[in-house]
């Protein structure tokens, strides 16, 4: 078990905490989603302090495991950064891919690298729209979708655009996109077997970034907490960068400090350590 040592200095500044969901807070156990006693008990006591809480997730913010609602976060990031909204739904901010840029992708795609599936987070709908075969590769639930043509599926300003394949891995469909030469996006992904593409500039720090300037603070007041390749952004950007013990290495060197494996609780152990340094 690891135990990060954060210090006082950085743990008198933290006023928010965001972590993100799955590999950090979500234990899964088949297709059960839970969140330790102990995790819950340590974000209430941080809230009880007076630090506020915030989900910061590549899931959609229609989609969030009822094991989040223990927590009653004080505010919700999702689709890695590009939607926002406080504990009464009130939306703050949100940023869309344009149609353009979405056709651009996929026609790349369609030419470099054949036979993926795509969908979109529809902001407007409040569900995924997929084309075609792509619900049938999803091996986690979504949350509700609506199968429509391809057309549609790109002709809105979105969220997100997903891809998926069922021989091509994530890391390749990133790979191409990275030397796709296009622009007008943000694409990445979290350990999942698809790619995740948002409007440009679009991630969790920029995301949290803007949550701290409606809060009214700044970086140096944020702890972030994360595992995946989508967290080093903000595992990078944030004042104290906590990044979980059986993380991917990217993101740990993207941290601050180390704290103990999902399974140990170590974001509890890391928000222990912030309060008892405080």
């Amino acid at each position: 078990m690891t135990t990060p040592e954060i210090g006082r200095e950085r743990a008198r500044l933290v006023k928010l905490i965001a972590s993100d969901l799955d590999g950090t807070l979500l234990i899964r156990d088949g297709e059960n989603l839970s969140i330790s006693e102990r995790t819950v008990q340590a974000v209430h006591a941080a809230q009880d302090a007076g630090i506020k809480f915030a989900v910061c997730t590549g899931r959609q913010l229609w989609n969030q495991p009822e094991a989040v609602d223990l927590l009653n976060p004080d505010y919700v990031v999702s689709s890695n950064g590009a939607i926002a909204r406080d504990r009464d739904w009130n939306i703050l901010f949100s940023t869309c891919i344009s149609p353009e840029t979405q056709r651009a992708i996929v026609s790349y795609y369609s030419e470099h690298l054949p036979g993926l599936y795509f969908g979109t987070a529809s902001q407007e709908e409040g569900m995924m729209l997929v084309e075609p075969g792509y619900q049938e590769l999803a091996q986690h639930e979504d949350g509700q979708a609506r199968v429509a043509p391809l057309d549609e599926v790109i002709g809105k300003p979105t969220l997100k655009l997903m891809a998926r394949s069922a021989t091509v891995t994530a890391a390749q469909m990133q790979e191409a996109l990275d030397a796709s030469g296009l622009t007008g996006f943000h694409g990445t992904t979290s350990g999942a077997p698809f790619v995740e593409i948002m409007g440009e500039g679009v991630d969790k720090a920029s995301g949290l970034a803007k949550l701290a300037a409606h809060m009214g603070i700044g970086r140096e007041n944020v702890m972030c907490a994360g595992d995946a390749w989508n967290d080093i952004e903000m595992l990078s950007w944030a004042g104290l960068g906590v990044a979980m013990g059986d993380g991917e290495d990217d993101a740990k060197a993207a941290a601050d400090v180390v704290t103990g494996d999902l399974r140990d609780d170590g974001l509890a152990q890391a928000i222990e350590e912030v309060l008892a340094e405080r």
